[in-house]
């Protein structure tokens, strides 16, 4: 006997409620949850300027009658930051909007949209808040000049490092830190590859139940301040290679420990938003919607309250 479809197979399908977004890494060096972070630059500012103010002179012991007082003063100035402007823009030809109406999913289709440009704003962003920008003579957390830095010959994946070479290896470096600050700062904050990161927590001291990175964080808390390891795939090889950090064929992760304070380090920004209505264009029937966010370069007040040290990169399995 024939037989012939009673539906369409479009019929027989169930469509899940929603859409499946592609998931996103955080971005810490924007977030401020690396570099503290203030959003209340003012619109149409052109350049930061921070006072820095530091004392001289000295006091002495005097003999009876005498006349030559030792005087202090203050030494007072300013640096001066670029602000940047970043943008992007979202868009859609005449038939696509005529598709989206007809489909009725002009406002879920914008919303994405809108939120594509926000996040390639927000990327940019944490690019020049890590790295800086090379073009326009900015640099980043990760690479400012003036911080000391530490080429170190440790390598932490030698199959001959035991646990406690690492730990006073970390010990080390805090120390070489402290002394370097005139005993006035105490990091807390540690960011490493992820390579060593997990070097870390795959690690455990003889005890066997606790990991290396807890051990060090633990012994390395200062008072009330916390010695916090963080991961971050900025401070890899590879990604400080790309973006000019270190030459090519350098093959070392950076170690990058700072006093999370903001008269230590800290950038400013103006909220992502879009341009006012009049900026909005219409070419070869094609709506252009353009966004925008200004943005200071990292700036560190302190270079004594930051340092790096490169040690061998990771190699993976």
């Amino acid at each position: 006997m024939a037989t012939g479809g009673t539906n369409l197979y479009r019929y027989l399908q169930q469509r899940l409620p929603g859409m499946i977004q592609k998931r996103y890494r955080d971005l810490p060096f924007d977030d401020g949850t690396i570099v503290p972070t203030d959003a209340t630059l003012a619109a149409g500012v052109q350049e930061l300027v921070a006072e820095t103010v530091d004392g001289i002179g000295d006091a002495d012991v005097l003999g009876d009658g005498a006349f030559d007082i030792p005087i202090v003063d203050l030494d007072v100035g300013e640096d001066a930051y670029k602000v940047l402007m970043i943008a992007s823009a979202m868009s859609y030809t005449f038939q696509q909007e005529r598709a989206m109406n007809f489909a009725g999913r002009t406002a879920q289709l914008n919303t994405r949209r809108e939120g594509l440009v926000t996040r390639s704003i927000s990327e940019r962003r944490s690019r020049i808040a890590a790295f800086g920008d090379r073009r326009f003579g900015i640099t980043g957390f990760l690479n400012n000049p003036n911080v000391s830095l530490d080429n170190s010959s440790f390598n932490p994946y030698d199959a001959g490092t035991v646990p406690d070479e690492l730990f006073q290896f970390f010990v080390a470096i805090v120390r070489d830190f402290y002394l370097g600050s005139n005993n006035v700062g105490f990091p807390a904050g540690c960011l490493v590859s992820t390579g060593l990161y997990f070097k870390l927590i795959g690690t455990r001291m003889t005890d066997g139940a606790t990991t290396l990175k807890d051990f060090i964080e633990n012994a390395l808390r200062e008072d009330e301040i916390p010695f916090v390891i963080r991961k971050n795939q900025e401070s890899e090889s590879a990604r400080l290679e790309a973006n000019g950090v270190q030459a090519a064929g350098t093959n070392k992760d950076r170690i990058t420990l700072y006093v999370r304070e903001r008269d230590t380090v800290e950038r400013m920004i103006e909220p992502i938003q879009m341009m006012p209505p009049d900026y909005v264009s219409t070419k070869d029937a094609r709506k252009v919607f353009p966004f925008f966010s200004c943005v200071t370069p990292t700036m560190v007040h302190q270079p004594l309250g930051m340092r790096y040290i490169d040690v061998t990169k990771a190699v993976l399995a």
